[in-house]
């Protein structure tokens, strides 16, 4: 448990806020948990910083609709709708966590993007 919540909870929390701008202080609110024990809890139960997972979670997202071939969003619009402001770091991010910048994954076949997406979608799930 993460406060009076469930680690599922909390992560389902988070997954339906990855477009929201919320504050920390929210989430421990909503826990029940003072800001250093949200933090604490974090690098036990998740075993890495709210503010990495949280990153994480939205990079996640991103690479899941940059290989989605239906989306018609470029790829700032896809960084500023999952709250990264700075799109050179939300590069440098992107590249770290998947080994490629954004407008590679944007530019990948048809076939590579429906084996990506079935692989982003069991991840966000667990």
């Amino acid at each position: 448990r993460i406060g009076r919540l469930t680690v599922e909870e909390v992560s389902a929390w988070i997954e339906a806020r990855l477009r929201h701008d919320f504050k920390p202080a929210e989430l421990a609110a909503h826990a029940g948990l003072g800001l250093r024990s949200l933090q604490a809890a974090f690098l036990k139960h998740f075993h890495t910083t709210l503010t990495e997972y949280l990153r994480q979670r939205r990079l996640e997202a991103a690479h899941a609709e940059l290989l989605d071939p239906s989306s018609s969003k470029s790829i700032s619009e896809v960084a500023q709708g999952l709250q990264f402001r700075h799109l050179s770091r939300f590069a440098q991010a992107y590249r770290r966590q998947f080994g490629e910048l954004p407008s590679t994954t944007r530019k990948l076949p048809p076939r590579y993007h429906a084996q990506e997406k079935l692989k982003s979608s069991l991840k966000l799930s667990q």
